[in-house]
């Protein structure tokens, strides 16, 4: 027994020591993941000197005597503390999950890889000027030298056993995709749930469907969408309605996520300093770490002076919405429409074209090949059409195909880099339209008191036909028209006033609101409680005011629900015993 005793101590203290071992060996390599926050480290191609400092917040406020040093410090720190996010984007926009994390996320790929946005990064890529290219090309090298500076890999690669890949130029662009993909409607389900109402319901009730809300609507020019008709009796009658869908086919009716913001801005002329105030909060999915990253970008060079603060998107190297203490500017999505569905005609005895307006065309095919961590690689035929590639089917079985603005090279570039430089609410306007981002709603303030809006980010043409709604492809004027001139994009400045606000609802009416389009706008409700909560402020407006309208947490669209529910409630309990209710 003794022997027995003395074996079993052994073994247990030998079970301890490698536990101990194992739990050290653990901390240390995650240790070994962290960046490091103090020292000097040598980074091949800067011009000139790059301090990095963190505040006890951990963010960090990079100088540089170069804009180019700005974007290569800037991905050096994205590199040590955000390359697994930043991985997971690229592969979620180009399909590419799958090679990292297994067959389970090959429904995901076979999806994204319908857009062929790895092939559209490259193309966006090779059409960048040199200026451009030479900013994206020094992030990119802070990028990788960053990941290359941990002593240990990020611990995400770790726990899938594998290793991280180098970043590339079009992996930056990817991310943009990316973020067209959580911006917009990627697949045309919004057009095509208005296309299956009008195929199934009479006029005058699909048109009720779709009929905004005028007692909520809030633009910033005091327009009213049309009050809706109730129909009569006799113009519906749902129990002669005969063919409806049982159950429509999932790529015609989905659930969407609905992604709100909000943003305001307050004219100098409402301020103690008469400098104009703005603020924004960009709701998009929660994730861990957060989608977006604080930074400060200072240049310190004679001449030519920068002092950037704001978040950046990690993949990216331009402030997304920030200040450089001429200007300060924020983002709401739009919802506006920019995608078309167009619905393919089929060709008598030719299973490979599709008829238009010009006759006959063919599909074209593109192999996409998937990588496949753990299994081989899956082949992926995408059909392509002269809009776009084949999506889908629609509530007929009939194939569809997506005109969408993200498959465009030239809808994206690096020119949001120009708000770093804006001096004015003029300027910042005036150079928006041409911004190489998701259709947003930009609200710039100044510090001479001014206040603007616009859309950042190309609008399309619009050719002629109905928007929002899916087109024929035998229709003469399917799809959009090129893209609209710059000076024609919608803008405000200046209103009398003072105000300025957007919050996912229509903004203006109109003409303008006709060149936006409607691709599952919100309700004004929240932007109406907006601009009561900024009429009602004290004067003059202050930061501390502006919060106030961040906290506000009523809502006021649920009131009446909210009370009617509570006279049921008293109702019932004079009829029942309230411990039923409670």
């Amino acid at each position: 027994m003794s022997r027995a005793a003395r074996i079993l101590r052994a073994a247990a203290a030998a079970l301890a020591l490698t536990l101990l071992l194992a739990t050290a060996a653990v901390w240390l390599t995650l240790r070994a993941s962290l960046p490091t926050l103090d020292g000097q480290a040598a980074l091949p191609g800067l011009a000139g000197r790059v301090s990095i400092e963190r505040d006890a917040a951990g963010v960090a406020t990079i100088t540089a005597q170069s804009r180019a040093d700005l974007a290569r410090g800037l991905g050096f720190v994205h590199g040590q503390d955000r390359f697994f996010q930043m991985d997971l984007l690229r592969r979620s926009a180009a399909g590419e999950l799958s090679a990292l994390l297994g067959p389970a996320l090959l429904p995901a790929d076979r999806e994204l890889r319908l857009h062929r946005f790895r092939s559209v990064a490259r193309a966006v890529v090779a059409d960048l000027d040199a200026p451009s290219r030479a900013l994206l090309d020094a992030y990119v090298a802070g990028v990788n030298a960053g990941v290359s500076s941990l002593r240990s890999r990020p611990f995400e690669y770790w726990l899938l056993r594998a290793k991280p890949q180098p970043w590339s130029a079009e992996d930056s662009v990817l991310c943009v995709h990316a973020m067209f993909l959580q911006l917009q409607d990627s697949a045309g389900h919004t057009a095509l749930q208005r296309g299956l109402l009008r195929a199934t319901l009479p006029e005058p009730l699909w048109r009720l469907l779709e009929a905004g809300a005028p007692e909520w609507d809030a633009a910033i020019d005091a327009t009213h969408s049309a009050e809706p008709r109730i129909p009569g009796a006799a113009e519906v009658d749902l129990r002669t309605r005969k063919d409806l869908p049982a159950k429509p086919p999932p790529d015609a009716v989905a659930e969407l996520a609905l992604l709100g913001s909000n943003n305001w801005a307050v004219a100098g002329s409402r301020t103690a300093n008469g400098a104009a105030l703005v603020a924004n909060d960009m709701h998009l999915d929660f994730h861990v770490p957060t989608i977006w990253y604080r930074v400060r970008l200072v240049q310190q060079a004679a001449g030519d002076t920068l002092d950037l603060n704001g978040v950046t998107l990690p993949g990216t190297f331009s402030i997304v919405a920030g200040s450089n203490r001429a200007i300060a500017w924020g983002f709401t999505n739009s919802y506006g429409q920019f995608a078309t569905v167009v619905r393919l005609v089929p060709v008598a005895g030719d299973a490979s074209a599709y008829a238009t307006a010009l006759g006959p065309r063919h599909l074209s095919h593109a192999d996409e090949a998937i990588e496949v961590r753990g299994a081989p690689t899956e082949h992926l035929e995408v059909a392509g059409t002269q809009w776009g590639p084949v999506i889908g089917m629609d509530w007929e079985h009939r194939p569809y195909a997506l005109q969408w603005v993200a498959h465009e090279p030239s809808a994206i570039n690096l020119k949001l880099l120009e708000l770093e430089r804006a001096h004015s609410v003029e300027e910042a306007v005036r150079e928006a339209p041409e911004f190489g981002i998701p259709g947003q709603n930009l609200l710039i303030a100044d510090r001479s008191g001014h206040i603007g809006w616009t859309i950042a980010g190309r609008l399309p043409g619009r050719s002629g036909a109905e928007g929002g709604v899916p087109q024929l492809s035998t229709d003469g004027s399917v799809g959009f028209a090129g893209w609209l001139a710059p000076e024609n994009q919608p803008r405000v400045i200046d209103p009398a006033a003072g105000l300025l606000w957007s919050a996912n609802a229509r903004v203006v009416g109109g003409a303008p609101a006709g060149l936006i389009g409607d691709d599952g706008m919100d309700r004004g409700a929240r932007a109406a409680q907006i601009l009561a909560d900024l009429k009602g402020a004290p004067q003059p407006f202050t930061p501390a005011d502006s919060l106030a309208v961040q906290l506000d947490d009523r809502a006021s669209f649920l009131e009446r629900w909210r009370s009617l529910l509570g006279e049921v409630i008293e109702q019932a309990a004079g009829r029942f015993s309230p411990q039923r209710w409670w």
